[in-house]
């Protein structure tokens, strides 16, 4: 016997073809099998409900709910002085071995530890203490002369964003503790 569908051979009294799987009738006649529902008996899909993305809060926001985030600005001046400060203590210890740099080693010392200072005070998030002073970035912009660009660069930046609107709103609300526009 032969399925009707596929052709294969088929023995007699099989109920469904071995090779493409369709049931067969006890005459060899393939059946019709429905699949399909009418429309009339389907309820419509269930639409899910709406997702909704939970709002993100760092640590530090949400223990000190009062205070905005620390401007990124903020942040990078943080980072600068820290491996500014770094650099300029490498730097001056090589230039105090030398006779003629001795003076210039000192400062660049003093300067990397004025900044590693500033950086461990303004790093972390709320900053501990506000200081707009100029005296460190332009003592940065000095360091020029014993050859570090990267302490010019630091200064000029120390001197803008400490200028900015916005790191003057954050140094404002650490400075009175009053909640402020908090970005969540």
């Amino acid at each position: 016997m032969e399925c009707p569908h596929c052709g294969s051979t088929i023995e007699e009294g099989a109920q469904f073809c071995p090779v493409c799987g369709r049931r067969l009738s006890s005459a060899g006649q393939e059946t019709r099998v429905i699949t399909e529902v009418p429309s009339s008996t389907v309820p419509p899909p269930a639409t899910p409900p709406a997702y909704q993305v939970p709002s993100y809060r760092p640590p530090s926001q949400a223990s000190y709910g009062a205070l905005p985030m620390k401007p990124g600005k903020l942040q990078a001046l943080a980072i600068l002085n820290l491996v500014d400060g770094i650099i300029n203590l490498l730097w001056g210890v090589g230039l105090v071995f030398t006779i003629c740099a001795a003076p210039l080693g000192i400062y660049a010392i003093v300067l990397g530890v004025l900044e590693i200072m500033r950086a461990t005070k303004i790093l972390p998030d709320p900053i501990r203490e506000v200081n707009t002073s100029r005296t460190l970035p332009i003592m940065q912009i000095v360091n020029i002369i014993s050859g570090n660009v990267l302490s010019l660069v630091t200064g000029i930046l120390t001197l803008v964003f400490n200028d900015d609107p916005e790191v003057q709103a954050y140094y404002r609300a650490v400075q009175a503790g009053v909640p402020m526009d908090v970005r969540s």
